[in-house]
């Protein structure tokens, strides 16, 4: 599935490799999608980075570095938000 236009980038490569295999991405990959679709983190310390969204009612956007991996529920909200920048 493609995130975006027709022409693939490395990001959409990641999104697709996160939507794969959702339970093993690790926090670079996941810090990577985020910083594509929102910018800058709001907030961002060795092991985690807040990111702000567009959208009323979902505010922000956290992501965890566990053991250089991503929480599988964060993975979840990840792919939700490149869906709907897709959809839009």
């Amino acid at each position: 599935m493609s995130y975006h236009s027709r022409v693939t980038s490395p990001i959409d490569d990641v999104l697709e490799g996160i939507e794969r295999d959702p339970t093993d991405v690790t926090y670079d990959d996941a810090l990577a999608v985020c910083r594509h679709l929102f910018g800058e983190p709001a907030i961002s310390t060795a092991s985690q980075a807040v990111f702000r969204t567009p959208w009323p009612r979902d505010p922000r956007l956290s992501v965890q570095n566990v053991k250089g991996r991503v929480k599988p529920h964060q993975v979840s909200v990840i792919l939700r938000a490149a869906r709907r920048f897709g959809d839009g």
